[in-house]
């Protein structure tokens, strides 16, 4: 590693090292000992702005996190491919047995941007190139932003924007209950789905009502 390049990293690295590890040094034990036992899965965007344990103040052991590209949740599928996402989920769900799934939206969202203003942004599958992979991903929300360019003239682009990024929480929400695990899981009220969107201009969190498919901000803070 280049210390020069990553000066800010290793700092980083010597802060925990001298003054929080210490501080939490007895959960690190007990999270050894004991394994992790945390109660909620975060699926949340890969974006280096948004960390979910820095916005909920959350220590070591209470979110186990997923992110990926845009925050999402693909559609149940049982074939031979590698499914990192499903997997994790499985994984929470049926090893973990977490009470709670959260998924996680932001604004300004390079991936929802990008697939907004033109979806064939993404390069395309290609084996010469090795790329097209995220166009792939991204697939999953073309028919609701085609829906938004359609039926949303009177917004602004940013307006439209925001309401893409909720809509696709709402994807990931209906696409969680695909899965039978997790459908059978909150049938047996052992687990709960909360759709969430972080408003990065404000620091604000805002929560989903799937029946309004409205968002509202989290603990009466004003609109």
């Amino acid at each position: 590693m280049d210390k020069n390049k990553f000066s800010g990293l290793l700092d980083g690295y010597a802060t925990f090292r001298e003054v929080i590890y210490p501080r939490q040094k007895k959960l690190f034990k007990e999270l050894v000992e004991k394994g992790q036992r945390p109660e909620i899965l975060m699926i949340s965007c890969c974006d280096s702005r948004v960390n979910s344990s820095q916005i909920f103040n959350s220590k070591p052991g209470d979110l186990f996190m997923l992110r990926n590209v845009a925050n999402l949740v693909p559609p149940y599928q049982h074939d031979g491919g590698y499914h990192g996402t499903s997997a994790a989920i499985e994984y929470a769900v049926t090893e973990l047995k977490v009470k709670l799934i959260i998924v996680m939206g932001h604004s300004y969202c390079g991936g929802i941007k990008a697939a907004y203003e033109n979806q064939d942004a993404f390069a395309e599958l290609d084996e010469e190139t090795g790329r097209g992979f995220t166009r792939q991903w991204m697939n999953m929300i073309k028919d609701i932003s085609a829906n938004v360019h359609q039926c949303s003239h009177e917004m602004t682009e940013r307006e439209q924007l925001r309401k893409l990024e909720q809509d696709n929480v709402l994807l990931s929400l209906k696409n969680l209950r695909s899965f039978k695990f997790v459908q059978e899981a909150i049938d047996q009220d052992n687990l709960e789905l909360v759709g969430s969107w972080f408003d990065l201009d404000r620091g604000v969190v805002w929560i989903a009502n799937e029946e309004t498919k409205k968002f509202h901000v989290l603990k009466g803070e004003k609109d």
